[in-house]
């Protein structure tokens, strides 16, 4: 084994490490109560390692939704799963207490954006794949499609878990997957038949 790969599998374990034991804890306490120095301590790494890898603890629950992020930037998808994503916003709505915190408590400000941001760029790269299939150019830059998207996503799901309207868990899963992908093929090129594709790892 090189030196890299036993690197990369290093900073692959103490990132394992971490977010094990954030989602340890966030099953103990609220998210506002969470310290980094609870993570590292959970975790067994120092927190000078904590910090060669995370900015704070906003990046770990970032990096502890992948596959939830994964799953709703599938909605734009034509490999989207239903039955996944459904179960997805059924695991939502059961911990609705942590969703109504994180969406619109004191931490939102933080927290949103970053979430917003990370999702963003998943759909983003489906849409440049898509682009790579098609060709052609969309009405405005991929980002700001993505953007677009993702904070509409988001906020579908915010109001609901917030209480704004009531919507079971596969009449949201419906409506996440109709309006992100009328959103996206709205600006982009038309290729009959065509959605967005899931990028190549």
């Amino acid at each position: 084994m090189s030196t890299k790969e036993i690197g990369d599998r290093r900073i692959r374990k103490t990132r394992d490490a971490v977010v094990s034991a954030f989602n340890d804890l966030v099953r103990e306490r609220k998210y506002e109560e969470i310290r980094v120095g609870d993570i590292v301590a959970d975790a067994d790494v120092g927190r000078s390692t904590f910090y060669q890898h995370y900015t704070g603890k906003e990046d770990v629950l970032v990096e502890s939704m992948g596959f939830m992020l994964d799953a709703l930037a599938s909605a734009a998808s034509n490999e989207n799963d239903p039955a996944e994503l459904e179960g997805l916003l059924s695991h939502f709505w059961e911990n609705r207490h942590l969703g109504r915190e994180l969406f619109s408590g004191p931490k939102s400000l933080h927290v949103v954006p970053r979430i917003t941001r990370a999702l963003a760029q998943r759909i983003e790269a489906r849409i440049a794949s898509r682009l790579a299939v098609g060709g052609g150019k969309p009405l405005v830059p991929t980002r700001l499609l993505a953007i677009q998207t993702a904070e509409a996503e988001l906020a579908l799901i915010r109001a609901w878990l917030t209480g704004a309207g009531s919507a079971t868990p596969s009449e949201l899963a419906e409506a996440l997957t109709r309006s992100a992908r009328a959103m996206v093929e709205a600006l982009l090129p038309a290729s009959p038949g065509l959605l967005l594709e899931r990028p190549e790892k």
